[in-house]
């Protein structure tokens, strides 16, 4: 049985439409014996090719992984309000971060897209519970960020499903006075003069 779970969202994956209903039954009995309580309202309990799991839909019959169309909806709805040389409110700014953050994986270049808007962000040093409910200024320097993600046809496209077929390794480490980065035989670093003190950096 394969299972994948994030918190208490579970997604179960089998080859065929009778082995996904026999272990349904078989993860269901499971779960409600260490007590669990399935809601019922939230789940899917039929075998499908299309599944909507964290946000995001699942096509097993076409290979692809998307946003789905409520997720869609929701970032569209904040990147109007989010425009180059317009204030926004700080925790529209931080909910628009979040939002890409879980859903880039299934953007094509979803995360180099959203770099350099991390970064102005992070650079604002803002205090996320303090300072949520303050004002932003978006800069000219995020405009082509923000073109991308507003584009209808990034944002459904999608990304196709399958194994991995290569694999590379690259090692990093950072520090408060530095950072670097090893691939194969090359390598690259440096020295920060004032490293942001922040979880997601």
């Amino acid at each position: 049985m394969r299972v994948l779970f994030y918190l208490d969202d579970l997604l179960l994956l089998a080859r065929s439409r009778e082995e996904a209903a026999l272990q349904t039954v078989q993860l269901v009995s499971h779960l409600s014996s260490l007590g669990f309580i399935i809601n019922w309202e939230k789940s899917c309990p039929l075998p499908s090719h299309i599944i909507m799991y964290l946000g995001m839909e699942f096509n097993s019959a076409r290979m692809r992984a998307r946003l789905s169309q409520w997720r869609v909806e929701n970032l569209t709805a904040l990147l109007r309000r989010v425009t180059p040389g317009r204030v926004v409110i700080t925790l529209s700014m931080m909910q628009l971060l979040g939002m890409m953050s879980a859903g880039h994986v299934v953007i094509p270049l979803g995360l180099l897209y959203m770099r350099r808007l991390q970064r102005w962000f992070i650079r604002l040093r803002i205090d996320p519970v303090r300072q949520r409910r303050g004002r932003v200024c978006i800069p000219l320097s995020v405009g082509l960020v923000l073109t991308y993600w507003k584009n209808p046809h990034v944002l459904s496209v999608g990304v196709p499903l399958g194994r991995v077929t290569s694999h590379t390794s690259v090692f990093t480490d950072a520090s408060l006075s530095g950072w670097g980065g090893n691939m194969h035989v090359a390598g690259s670093g440096g020295t920060v003069a004032a490293w942001p003190l922040n979880g997601n950096t």
